[in-house]
């Protein structure tokens, strides 16, 4: 509980701060019953620069059997700008490259949006990438649109056998049937 600040439960190698009976590797519990339990990771660097990482979270994978060995994936805080006064949010993903993983940025979340295939998001979304770039939206029921670039051209259209409605101010304005 609240009355035991770090715990070691050596039986099932756990460590508990703030809750004496850990159930996973370390668990971390408040002893605010109002505010949950923080885990802080901060950067004492004065001088921050651009993409500069402040933070992070990784996750590393042991299988050597097909070079799928090393960081798997990890989630870094950053400063967006050379003077350190806007932060962001980086998401990195791997796959086996060579015998080892590789790590690549697949998502980053600014003060100005969340970019895909981007750094530098201009919009709320902003998908950026070579070759053609697709945005799927789907329901359970498996009626899907998709946005499509490709080369010079651009699609709008659903990917099922659905019909695709145009609505302005709550009201069907045009369907385009199967």
């Amino acid at each position: 509980g609240a009355g035991t600040p770090v715990f070691l439960d050596q039986t099932n190698n756990r460590l508990g701060v703030g809750n004496s009976s850990p159930d996973t590797l370390v668990h971390l519990s408040s002893a605010s019953g109002s505010t949950g339990a923080v885990l802080r990771l901060e950067s004492t660097d004065t001088s921050v620069g651009t993409d500069q990482q402040i933070g992070a979270i990784e996750f590393e994978a042991n299988d050597a059997s097909s070079g799928g060995s090393g960081v798997a994936g990890s989630i870094s805080g950053i400063s967006t700008n050379s003077s350190g006064t806007v932060y962001g949010i980086k998401f990195n993903t791997s796959s086996a490259s060579g015998g080892s993983l590789v790590s690549g940025e697949r998502m980053r979340i600014t003060e100005t949006g969340v970019g895909i295939g981007t750094s530098s998001p201009t919009a709320d979304l902003h998908v950026s990438g070579s070759g053609a770039q697709k945005i799927d939206v789907t329901d359970t029921s498996g009626a899907s649109t998709r946005l499509s670039v490709s080369g010079s051209n651009a699609f709008l259209g659903t990917t099922t056998n659905h019909d695709q409605l145009f609505i302005t101010n709550d009201t069907e304005r045009m369907r385009i049937d199967t």
